[in-house]
């Protein structure tokens, strides 16, 4: 890191393996960035909004409690299946 003179400023930019930041000489962040791990990302979806995240949770749960349901464990609290 290289110490400026007081008052004197400079854009920079920063990089590392989990992603990239640049700024501008007054300190604004000009942009940034993120390296996702391959197959971290889902391909060709697109932004989800907050319903579709309310989906995925609720599906993400079922699935879970399921589960613990079929391995018969968890609180007791499960569906009883006769």
């Amino acid at each position: 890191m290289t110490l400026l003179p007081y008052g004197q400023r400079t854009s920079g930019s920063l990089s590392t393996e989990a992603g990239s930041l640049q700024w501008s000489r007054n300190g604004e962040i000009t942009s940034a960035g993120y390296s996702y791990p391959e197959g971290y990302l889902t391909k060709d979806v697109g932004y989800i909004g907050a319903d579709g995240r309310g989906v995925l949770r609720t599906e993400y749960l079922a699935r879970v409690f399921a589960a613990t349901a079929s391995r018969g464990t968890g609180n007791g609290n499960a569906p009883r299946t006769s």
